[in-house]
């Protein structure tokens, strides 16, 4: 490799200042092959990667997917989302690896096939109820996003409940027989408005869209698309503080490549992102890329689930299946409250599940950071997860179960809170929250890095609040956005 005087300089001023900020600080780390140049390469090969790499290949852009999980999906993905080593501190001990996977696919091999909207207010947090931030985009902006989401993910539901669902512009792709027929429930006087959850149903099992089954093949069939498994990205490199040169990755056996392109995505999750842009400190960034606010990593939040089994003593009226109401979020946001979702589902024998899901509050003091004191295998901190829940959250979660005691009563159930049982969603966002200016946020509405020209953040990592909404296709959505964005920007 030929190294320019001005590149060595550069180098070894970061060298000295990377020693210093806990991280490699190397632009002429030692590599072995290199890859591309491609016009986009996408890190991380889940939702927020594949349809991103799907668009902009399909728009005659040479595009990479750099995985650092495998192909095979024979073998456990437990096991290979376990050599991603993590810490926690904070009052919660959060479980990173049983909320990812680390496989070419991603979390579409996990997750549940749950696809709807953010609602029209959670856009608005701050100026509809004093509460945490608005977006810098709006519901009306995503809108024909979130119809073209539906698509991609083969979304199957009623028609619309107007007073229950977030507007929309088009119908599902694919509907049931018949009409919905919500529940009939009131509290406090009030009727609930419940709808139906639209799912992901494709192929003959009728399960949830699984990317490495069925969207990964296509995107290798165009001629400019590329795939490299195993690879985990260690570290973006820039040569002159604007833009990103290359990454560099780490194969298994921990030889180190690099890859260069015109275009960066990191889509690889709410803890590898930030830990990624953390890692990657230079003289120019001392901190790490995007951090000059001290903002990456922060505002991590998750969605807790409140379940409460029992059998109902007269279900008439309330027919089988899954339903949801979000009759109670801007109620408890008025209250300065966050807001809470809940799920009724009815089974054939009787029995009745109720889900309490509220939102957390948005704290900078959850946060990821690098270990300071512990190295992966790839030689750069391991992340570590700050996280706790407030008195907001506790509050929230009171009230909510108050309630949910109420309609459980009124099913003719046992109401004993010691019946609730709790898990997290995985549900994992916020820790490179969208902002107007680098004040307020890591990357911009356009989804780029404030100071680094041609590098992007896509996924719920970017959420600058996650309302009680599953995230996957508002990921999607945004993703497909940040796509026709590329594709105007570097389209040739």
């Amino acid at each position: 490799m030929t190294v320019s005087r001005r590149e060595f300089l550069q180098g070894a001023v970061a060298a000295a200042v990377g020693g210093l900020c806990g991280c490699v600080g190397d632009e002429l780390e030692r590599t072995g092959a290199a890859h591309g140049p491609f016009d986009i390469c996408v890190i991380g090969s889940g939702f927020a990667g594949t349809y991103l790499a799907l668009r902009t290949v399909g728009g005659g852009l040479t595009t990479v997917l750099v995985e650092a999980g495998s192909e095979d999906r024979s073998s456990d993905s437990r096991r290979r989302t376990g050599a991603f080593r993590y810490t926690n501190s904070g009052g919660v001990s959060y479980p990173v690896n049983e909320t990812r996977m680390i496989a070419v696919g991603g979390t579409s091999g996990l997750w549940s096939g749950r696809v709807n909207r953010l609602r029209p207010t959670d856009f608005r947090l701050r100026s509809e109820f004093g509460l945490s931030v608005d977006w810098p985009l709006t519901y009306d902006e995503l809108e024909p996003y979130y119809c073209q989401a539906e698509q991609a993910l083969s979304a199957r539901g009623y028609p619309l409940v107007p007073d229950a669902e977030p507007p929309r512009g088009c119908d599902y792709p694919f509907q049931p027989g018949g009409m919905y027929k919500p529940p009939v429930l009131s509290l406090e006087h009030e009727e609930l408005e419940f709808f139906s959850v639209p799912l992901s149903k494709v192929g003959g099992d009728g399960g949830p869209v699984r990317l490495a089954r069925s969207e990964i093949p296509g995107f290798l069939r165009y001629p400019g698309a590329n795939l490299l498994s195993d690879r985990q990205a260690t570290r973006l490199v820039t040569l002159d503080g604007k833009t990103i040169d290359h990454v560099i990755v780490q194969t298994p056996s921990g030889s180190k490549e690099k890859v260069r392109a015109r275009c960066f995505v990191l889509a690889a999750g709410a803890v590898e992102i930030p830990r990624l842009l953390l890692q990657s400190c230079s003289h120019w960034f001392p901190q790490g890329l995007g951090n000059n606010s001290d903002l990456v990593g922060r505002f991590f939040v998750e969605h807790p689930t409140f379940m409460w089994r029992f059998r109902a003593k007269d279900t008439f009226g309330h027919p089988l299946g899954i339903h949801r109401t979000y009759s109670f979020n801007d109620r408890f946001r008025n209250e300065g409250l966050n807001a809470c979702q809940f799920q009724l589902r009815v089974f054939p024998s009787g029995q009745v599940v109720w889900k309490l899901q509220p939102e957390m509050e948005s704290r900078a003091e959850n946060r990821v950071t690098l270990a300071q004191s512990r190295d992966d295998s790839s030689g750069g901190g391991v992340p570590d997860l700050h996280f706790s829940g407030s008195e907001l959250d506790r509050r929230t979660f009171d009230k909510g179960l108050r309630l949910l005691a109420q309609l459980t009563r009124s099913l003719g159930g046992d109401a004993d809170p010691r019946t609730r049982l709790r898990k997290w969603r995985a549900h994992p966002s916020g820790t490179c929250r969208m902002g107007i200016d680098e004040r307020s946020g890591v990357v911009g509405r356009d989804n780029r890095v404030f100071g680094i020209d041609n590098l992007f953040l896509s996924g719920a990592t970017v959420f600058p609040a996650a309302g009680t909404s599953n995230p996957t296709l508002t990921v999607v959505a945004l993703t497909l956005r940040l796509a026709d964005q590329l594709m105007a920007r570097f389209g040739r």
